[in-house]
């Protein structure tokens, strides 16, 4: 990971943040693009202030199983203060280090945490490792390189990206995200056809090693 740290002020300013109407839109429209379904076991990456897990664990019921994992143990613990329900846990993890088991998830979601992760393709490569085949999963991020600001007072509007460039991580986003949408799809979406060789998440995945315990990405390569 990029080493963010979050301080416990800096956390629930996070928090509040996440309760703002866009913030809150942009959780609805993930959810629905989860579709989940009762009993699922899914797994939250970069989980932050803990609110998409709370809407999560409010679909898959009793029965499924939540996980939420951040690299801050600041705001792991703020999630944790808000009394989650015993089948929603939170952990400090690291997204491109997935402490969790093979195949285990039925969905994962990524939101706002690839532009602050160097190794892009390593986080891709341990959201396929923990989905189970036909898993689901949805990568929510922000080339901010690619994005067009109106502002009235361009000059500073350059100043504040400028500034903004520091808060992010070095990142190969830009390089994952010009694959034509089809392949991107098809490489994210469904874990068990990745039937494409020229998918270059998948290729990445099978130089860094992958290949030798995943079957479906040697059938992938041959």
């Amino acid at each position: 990971m990029s080493g963010l740290e979050f301080t416990d002020e800096d956390a629930r300013r996070l928090e509040s943040l996440y309760l703002t109407r866009d913030i809150v839109a942009q959780r609805s429209e993930t959810i629905k693009q989860l579709a989940l379904r009762s009993g699922e076991r899914v797994l939250d990456v970069g989980c932050g202030p803990g609110f998409l897990c709370e809407s999560i664990a409010d679909v898959v019921g009793r029965d499924g199983a939540v996980t939420g994992i951040d690299i801050s143990s600041d705001l792991i613990a703020l999630c944790k203060r808000r009394n989650p329900p015993k089948w929603l846990a939170y952990v400090v993890g690291d997204a491109t280090q997935i402490g969790e088991s093979d195949a285990w998830f039925d969905v994962v979601a990524c939101t706002q945490v690839a532009e602050y992760v160097p190794d892009v393709n390593r986080v891709l490569c341990e959201a396929f490792r923990v989905l189970r085949p036909g898993g689901r999963a949805v990568f929510v991020a922000t080339d901010w390189d690619a994005l067009v600001w109106h502002s009235e007072s361009p000059d500073r509007m350059v100043l504040v990206m400028k500034s903004w460039e520091s808060h992010c991580a070095p990142s190969a986003l830009a390089q994952v995200t010009k694959q034509p949408v089809s392949r991107r799809r098809l490489a994210l979406r469904r874990r068990d056809r990745l039937s494409n060789p020229q998918s270059e998440v998948a290729r990445r995945c099978l130089q860094q090693g992958s290949s030798e315990s995943h079957p479906r990405f040697r059938k992938a390569e041959e």
